[in-house]
């Protein structure tokens, strides 16, 4: 054999040996959002583009598979592993929880909102790089769900949306300056304690998600008005879901019953009993006059005083009590 064919047939060789040796390419880990998640980029890689789902207001789980669904409140995240047969684990945050594909299948589970864990593990379908998992939550606020196998990481983002009015969470002050104005504050949530933001004023246009329009009712001369209606808003003029509204108070002085009806509240009986109702008893008075009567009172006070003062000073001055007086008011 020539010396050109010897040095051919080496280095084929060893080019050969180098592509035997090397270990295959491991395959990328990654997630994949499935379900109605949102519009827009990199949803529910960042807690500012969370991927979005329906709270389960009606106490029910449910998968829906079209991206322009309505009624779905879990998401199902497809989790590839780097080789098959591999174990994933996930922990969440804030109001997200989560369920295996097993679970999820399974009849024994039901899919409620006390439903899944912040916890769980689960290995590849046998044979395969694939594992699938179902997240919801109870929150508006971004939580995250963190996938991990073999120290490779993905963290997914997922809000909640439309929640639905439950309680009503209002208070006001014990007392009112007649023809002045009651003033009443407090929040709308939902039966998972969301606050609703973006109210309008109750008795105009209502925002979609509080569909029921909130009622004053009143008794001794209250008025059944809401008026002075206002939204607290954070640093970034975002609304906060607190709200601070007015009635009259009345040219009487008095008690006056004011309570706040959502009269079309539907009860689930899962998440316990609506707050749908809130009364108030306020004693509307003028305050020059309270400030007269209190004025009297502290005079008359002072008249009591100084006349047990002369007593004891007339004592001290007499020998028959300790010798310490005491001023006069």
């Amino acid at each position: 054999m020539s010396k050109k064919l010897i040095a051919v047939a080496a280095a084929a060789a060893l080019a050969l040996s180098a592509l035997v040796a090397a270990p295959a390419t491991a395959a990328a880990f990654g997630v994949s959002l499935n379900g109605d998640v949102g519009a827009g980029g990199n949803i529910g890689l960042t807690s500012a583009t969370a991927a979005e789902a329906n709270l389960p207001t009606q106490d029910v789980l449910r998968y829906a598979t079209a991206d322009a669904t309505t009624t779905g409140t879990v998401v199902r995240v497809d989790v590839t592993t780097t080789a098959i047969d591999k174990t994933v684990s996930v922990t969440t945050t804030g109001g997200v929880k989560v369920l295996t594909a097993a679970q999820w299948a399974s009849s024994a589970v039901a899919k409620k909102s006390t439903a899944g864990a912040t916890s769980v593990s689960a290995a590849t379908e046998t044979g395969t790089d694939g594992a699938a998992f179902y997240i919801f939550t109870t929150s508006t606020t971004a939580g995250s769900a963190v996938f991990t196998q073999d120290g490779n990481s993905r963290t997914v983002y997922l809000a909640g949306i439309n929640p639905v009015a439950y309680n009503l969470n209002f208070s006001t002050s014990a007392t009112a300056e007649i023809d002045g104005d009651i003033e009443i504050t407090g929040n709308v949530t939902d039966a998972f304690g969301n606050k609703i933001t973006g109210i309008t004023a109750p008795g105009t246009s209502l925002s979609p998600v509080f569909v029921d329009p909130m009622t004053v009712q009143a008794f001794g001369g209250a008025g059944t008005t809401i008026g002075d209606w206002e939204e607290a808003v954070d640093a970034d003029d975002v609304g906060t879901g607190t709200y601070t509204f007015t009635v009259t108070a009345g040219d009487t002085a008095g008690a006056k019953i004011v309570g706040l009806t959502s009269a079309n509240t539907t009860k689930v009986t899962a998440l316990g009993t609506p707050k749908s109702t809130v009364y108030f008893s306020v004693n509307v008075a003028s305050l020059a006059a309270q400030v007269t009567a209190l004025t009297a009172q502290v005079a008359a006070l002072t008249t009591d005083y100084n006349a047990l003062a002369a007593k004891w000073n007339k004592r001290v001055a007499s020998k028959t009590a300790p010798k310490k007086k005491v001023a006069l008011k």
